[in-house]
């Protein structure tokens, strides 16, 4: 511990963000691999539920332009 408290302070937050993006970037991969049986998710699951949030968006849009312009504009 002491080693790393006489190196300069660029290099040492250089060495903390670089672990902690390490630790993240490893860490993905992992919980996905650890999840992916559990949680059964496919990809046509994910495309209904794309699907579903378009529709959904769709309407309010339809819903939205009947109001009048100062109203419509801000929602």
């Amino acid at each position: 511990m002491s080693h790393l408290l006489q190196l300069p302070d660029w290099l040492c937050g250089v060495i903390i963000i670089g672990g902690f993006v390490l630790i993240a970037v490893a860490g993905l991969p992992l919980f996905q691999w650890l999840t992916a049986g559990r949680l059964h998710l496919t990809e046509t699951m994910n495309n209904d539920i794309v699907s579903a949030d378009a529709a959904n968006i769709a309407s309010m849009y339809r819903d939205v332009s009947g109001y009048p312009e100062p109203i419509r504009t801000d929602l």
